[in-house]
């Protein structure tokens, strides 16, 4: 029996997306190593001439993300995209997953991102679609047919749907080294929550000694819980500004260099592999608050 199943109109818990394969399921196998207990669903509409090898962890659905009906990344991985195209509030429609909380949105779909993601960025913005972390991989936009513009237009979505970036890295398994960057995006009331977590002693309201050298502080008293984490707000607001700024000053021209991460996850863990933190390769991705998400699905 698919591990994966359960009812989503009884059991609001953990929920993890995972939007392109190529039967690399490192993934999948360490959320269900890590978070057991979430509802995994895969989505990769190339896997035709061969079986999903993850049935163990995760449902599989073979389809590609993009607008309904379209031909968005008619090549993934090097091979034939012939599945059919669903944008996410299909794909949420059908699948019953209406009014859930999507806890880790991952995607690779190979250039698919820049017609699938403005659409759900305007749901999630209006409250229709909650996404708590969106781990994705940005393609050339060159290689996509898009303008650099068309870069920025993703950011200005994310940043409307109130998502942080908090990491970084260049693809250098692929894409020549530099033209796909993998990016860790989390909404400002999960960030919150999961800094919250790791930073604070949860019988009391002040900052655990072993970070107060680390955290903000007014005349060298112990600021609130509430106290730092608005700070913390505060300055990533501050970094998102000056991103903005920087990237109106270059003439139009959009480069991967000008999003840098504005935020930090103080829990974030390279998530990917049996060992966790030592995941290496194309496939593993960070992950914010592996433990607020654990706790969600032991409760579930």
């Amino acid at each position: 029996a698919d591990k994966a199943k359960r009812s989503s109109s009884s059991d609001p818990g953990c929920l993890v997306y995972s939007i392109g394969s190529n039967n690399d399921v490192r993934f999948e196998k360490a959320v269900h190593t890590f978070m057991n207990g979430c509802e995994i669903h895969t989505f990769d509409p190339t896997l035709d001439k061969e079986p999903f090898v993850g049935g163990e962890y995760a449902t599989f659905h073979p389809w590609g993300l993009g607008t309904d009906g379209g031909k968005e990344g008619q090549t993934m991985h090097g091979r034939k995209n012939a599945g059919a195209r669903k944008s996410f509030e299909t794909v949420t429609r059908e699948l019953g997953h209406g009014g859930r909380t999507i806890d880790i949105l991952k995607i690779d779909c190979q250039g698919c991102e820049y017609a699938a993601m403005p659409p759900l960025f305007d749901l999630i913005a209006s409250g229709k679609i909650q996404v708590d972390q969106l781990l994705i991989e940005l393609h050339d936009p060159k290689k996509s047919s898009k303008s650099p513009l068309f870069l920025n237009d993703f950011f200005l979505g994310a940043d409307k749907a109130k998502l942080r970036i908090f990491h970084k890295e260049r693809n250098h398994w692929g894409c020549d080294g530099y033209r796909c960057v993998e990016y860790a995006f989390a909404s400002e009331s999960f960030l919150r929550a999961a800094n919250g977590a790791a930073i604070f002693n949860e019988e009391n309201d002040h900052v655990g000694d072993g970070v107060k050298g680390r955290l903000p502080s007014v005349n060298h008293r112990p600021i609130s819980h509430e106290g730092v984490l608005d700070m913390l707000d505060k300055q990533f607001d501050q970094r998102r500004t000056t991103r903005h700024q920087t990237s109106e000053m270059k003439d139009g021209k959009r480069l991967f260099d000008l999003y840098e991460p504005e935020a930090t996850c103080i829990s974030e863990v390279r998530f990917g592999s049996d060992d966790n933190y030592n995941a290496f390769g194309d496939g593993p991705k960070f992950v914010c608050g592996q433990d607020v998400i654990a706790d969600k699905a032991k409760r579930s």
